[in-house]
């Protein structure tokens, strides 16, 4: 169904910030191309037939199709009955005061601000172009005083109303135009790089350098490993920036009704990231070709007229310090021997040699510990001695100098650090280790001790019994002969044996408690007997006519308790 007259009208009025969008991603993408082939060229020629230039062209392709694209065509919304398509009009966001200057478009005098107004701000759908542009001029332009005839003034406000399609491919086109523009910025700045890098190549070309010389120029000059990378990172964001076109195009609109819509990361954001590490790589390019160019040197190199004799003696003082003789660092092995040594001491049977191979292993690691100490020690001796805040006089030389030396401190200082840590956490596990060996031992010594007091205790009692009934049992009788029989014997040995090892074995185990309760009986009496003398003891004289002093507290109380007793106890004789 074709449009009327007033509609395509309408239209044409309401596109210009579309045209803008086209003009300026027309002109990106031209730039993009041109500066794109020449930052390729740099590197290799434009028809060298490779896999990756094919994949750096199939991306401009895909960029270049956005010069007269718009990213999402829409068709206009469709009712659900008739199939006929209709347009809603809203108020459109100011977006650029001098375009509207430009084009004769009066300004309100407060500004034109969507937020204070509830429509405006929730995008409410008009059915015409002339309700939407009444809602402007009402609301937006009501204390302007504006002098105009009314079909002007109403032709001139369609600038600030759009179709809800022409806001949707706005978008959708500002979206593609912030891409261009990061990946131009990327390629534009990473082209003049390229340029530069050229420039003084040529230049050290035309003064003779060494490097210039048939003579002396060597067969194949390898490109060095930062130029390499800065053209890996370019590829990199030509490939990231058309597949990031690629999914704006094929995206849904954003103001559909569709409620599944695609997900799509912030892609500016990537392309931003990609752009700042290409132009880092290429900056340090840059620096790298000419350090080579002049100087015969490599940033990926160290020469000893560099670094000097300082980062020299670091490098070996830290490859001797760090060597190791076997499998595993002697830190190590001592953490793994600790280990074996502590299990055995809280789960196997405490034991002196046991203890005793602890000790000969504390005396160890403190050798180690005071080692590792004197060791540290020279060690940051080594480092204040070549701090440049040390020197009376210090250079640009010498900073560089510490630079270089700062890091190989601190690649050897931190692990060793470390071990002497776990050298000192070790001889603290150690400690603890003893500490309860030897309880264990003590408790069990304490046990082995009770069993030798029972035995002391019944060797004494049954020795004499035994030497007594040996010597009086030579003379006397058989027992065979006697009136009583041998059952006298056992109903007399039996229960004195029980007796003798039952107290024994009480004394041995419950001694200690045992002792504790007669000490604690005998104490309370000795504080009743006291008690007792001491309100037995007769009241003092006092003189006449005065009252004795009352003594407060519970003596006092019982004591006349015992009198009032007393009382009754004649009362009733």
């Amino acid at each position: 169904m074709r449009q009327t007259q007033a509609e395509t009208e309408n239209m044409s009025i309401a596109d210009w910030r579309l045209d803008e969008l086209r003009h300026q991603m027309d002109d990106l993408v031209s730039k993009i191309i041109e500066e794109t082939q020449g930052f390729v060229a740099l590197f290799t020629p434009l028809t060298f037939p490779h896999t990756l230039l094919d994949r750096i062209w199939g991306a401009l392709a895909v960029i270049y199709k956005f010069k007269n694209l718009v990213p999402w065509k829409a068709s206009g919304d469709s009712s659900r009955n008739s199939g006929k398509p209709t347009v809603s009009w809203i108020v459109r966001r100011p977006v650029s005061w001098s375009e509207a200057e430009k084009r004769g478009i009066p300004l309100p005098s407060t500004g034109f601000r969507i937020d204070d107004c509830a429509k405006c701000y929730h995008q409410t759908q008009y059915e015409s172009v002339g309700e939407a542009v009444q809602h402007v001029r009402q609301v937006h332009y009501k204390q302007s005083g504006l002098k105009m005839d009314g079909e002007v003034l109403t032709e001139k406000l369609r600038f600030w109303v759009h179709t809800s399609e022409q806001r949707v491919r706005e978008l959708s086109n500002l979206e593609c135009v912030e891409l261009l523009q990061a990946y131009h910025h990327c390629i534009e700045r990473a082209y003049e790089q390229g340029l530069e890098i050229r420039d003084v190549v040529a230049h050290c070309k035309e003064e003779g350098n060494p490097l210039s010389r048939a003579t002396e120029r060597p067969k194949t000059l390898q490109l060095p490993s930062k130029i390499v990378r800065a053209f890996e990172n370019f590829v990199v964001i030509t490939l990231c920036t058309a597949h990031a076109l690629t999914l704006l195009e094929n995206r849904p609109p954003k103001d559909s009704d569709t409620k599944e819509l695609s997900e799509v990361p912030p892609l500016r954001r990537v392309i931003d990231l990609i752009a700042n590490r290409s132009l880092m790589t290429m900056e340090k390019a840059h620096n790298e070709i000419s350090l080579f160019l002049k100087t015969d040197l490599s940033s990926s190199g160290v020469s000893f007229a560099a670094v000097g004799p300082r980062f020299i003696l670091s490098v070996i003082f830290d490859g001797l310090s760090q060597r190791r003789f076997f499998d595993k660092t002697a830190v190590a092995v001592y953490e793994d021997t600790a280990s074996s040594v502590q299990y055995k001491a809280y789960n196997g049977r405490p034991t002196r040699r046991l203890l005793t191979t602890i000790e000969r292993f504390q005396e160890e690691l403190e050798a180690i510990a005071l080692l590792a100490g004197k060791i540290n020690q020279t060690w940051t001796n080594f480092i204040m001695l070549g701090d440049e805040k040390t020197y009376r006089i210090s250079d640009q030389t010498r900073r560089q100098h510490q630079q270089m030396e700062h890091k190989v401190y601190s690649s050897a200082w931190f692990p060793r650090q470390r071990e002497t840590n776990k050298i000192y956490a070790i001889q603290m596990r150690l400690t603890k280790m003893e500490n309860k060996l030897r309880q264990r031992i003590e408790i069990q010594d304490e046990d082995q001790g009770k069993a030798i007091m029972i035995f002391t205790i019944v060797t004494i009692i049954f020795l004499p019994l035994s030497f007594v009934t040996s010597f009086l049992g030579m003379n006397t009788a058989d027992i065979r002969d006697m009136e009583n029989s041998q059952t006298l014997f056992w109903i007399i040995a039996m229960p004195v044996s029980a007796l003798v090892l039952s107290v024994t074995g009480i004394l041995a185990w419950k001694g200690d408690t045992i002792r504790d309760w007669l000490s604690n009986q005998i104490l309370q009496r000795s504080r009743v007997t006291l008690e007792k003398n001491h309100d037995h003891l007769e009241p003092r004289k006092v003189a006449s006519g005065r009252k004795p002093k009352q003594k407060q507290g519970k003596q006092w109380l019982r004591r006349r308790r015992q009198v009032s007793f007393k009382e009754d106890d004649l009362e009733m004789n």
